[in-house]
């Protein structure tokens, strides 16, 4: 998908989030023209962009079209629906999965995998298998002397057979064949049979599986310090028991103590009392909790934001090797 739209005299930069959604439209200066909302499965809750600038690209990046009053997103290789969660065609290869269906996206978890039209097994276990048994392959074929260059090489060769006719299976099996034909006779080292073996797994055999993939339809994991995070967050200070002054202040979306407390803030205290030689006297302690939800990360960091300026307002974090920003 672009990432830059031009209609007449007008362009806007589109604003993607980690999940590749488009979040924000920007003027070409930056400024914010509106932006868009989304549930999990991509269901649009708001759009504040449309009296703008309209443009099609919004969840995953992928072209949104209401039909008939149903919202559908053009997926490449299936229809989304969003509103039920399902595909409008099943798995190509028909997997299933306990823990979806033939229609359902992998897992059920459109924020950590993609595999729109359920071929994952003939792009990418293609190529695993082929490395692993090219790699075995070529060790125990060749000489006494191989280098471990000349084995990643095998071992590269045969993984790049495994994805050629996993992709070339997928569109065509005849294609795959005529393929797997060629390599049988230039190849020195009948790394052909490999790939046939690859051929026969990913493609007669139905391999699918979810996966993190990296193009424009990708659904990453969100990352615990996004700004999409949704995780419980807590802010906190270290305090210098010496002088009373606050020397940090954080916040942080990891684990809390037994007793409450932050494990960042308590790492951070530990190491800084190990340096000085004193111990306790740097004290951390938790002034700030935002529950999980929407929005949580965004909250705490503008939090953090606001009580940073507080305390060096207050004569606070005036050691700047022990807080740097904000």
């Amino acid at each position: 998908h672009p990432i830059r739209l031009k209609r007449g005299g007008t362009t806007v930069f589109l604003e993607l989030d980690l999940a590749g959604n488009v979040r924000r439209l920007r003027a070409p200066g930056g400024g914010d023209l509106g932006g868009y909302g989304y549930s999990a499965f991509g269901k649009q809750l708001e759009d504040t962009a449309s009296a703008s600038f309209t443009q099609p690209y919004r969840w995953k990046g992928r072209p949104r079209d209401v039909l008939g009053g149903v919202e559908t997103y053009d997926m490449r290789a299936r229809v989304w629906l969003p509103e039920v969660g399902v595909f409008s065609a099943i798995d190509e290869l028909a997997f299933h999965s306990s823990r979806t269906t033939l229609w359902g996206w992998p897992s059920q978890s459109p924020v950590r995998w993609a595999d729109q039209d359920g071929r994952c097994g003939q792009y990418c276990v293609g190529a695993v298998i082929g490395g692993v048994l090219g790699g075995l392959y070529y060790a125990a074929t060749a000489s006494t002397d191989q280098t471990w260059g000349e084995f990643a090489a095998g071992a590269a060769q045969a993984a790049a057979i495994g994805a050629g006719i996993g992709v070339l299976t997928a569109a065509s099996p005849q294609a795959g064949f005529v393929l797997l034909g060629g390599l049988g006779v230039s190849s020195d080292r009948d790394l052909w049979k490999l790939g046939l073996g690859v051929g026969l797994v990913t493609s007669g055999g139905g391999a699918s599986c979810p996966t993190r993939s990296g193009g424009p339809d990708a659904a990453p994991r969100v990352h615990g310090n996004s700004t999409q995070s949704a995780k419980a967050q807590h802010g906190y200070e270290i305090v210098d028991t010496t002088t009373g002054d606050v020397v940090k202040t954080g916040v942080s979306g990891g684990r809390r103590t037994a007793t409450g407390g932050s494990a960042r803030a308590n790492s951070q205290a530990n190491r800084w009392n190990r340096e000085a030689g004193e111990p306790g006297r740097y004290e951390p302690r938790v002034v700030k909790e935002v529950p999980a939800g929407a929005g949580s990360r965004q909250e705490i960091l503008e939090w953090e934001a606001e009580h940073a300026a507080e305390l060096r307002a207050a004569g606070h974090l005036r050691d700047p090797t022990k807080h740097k920003r904000p």
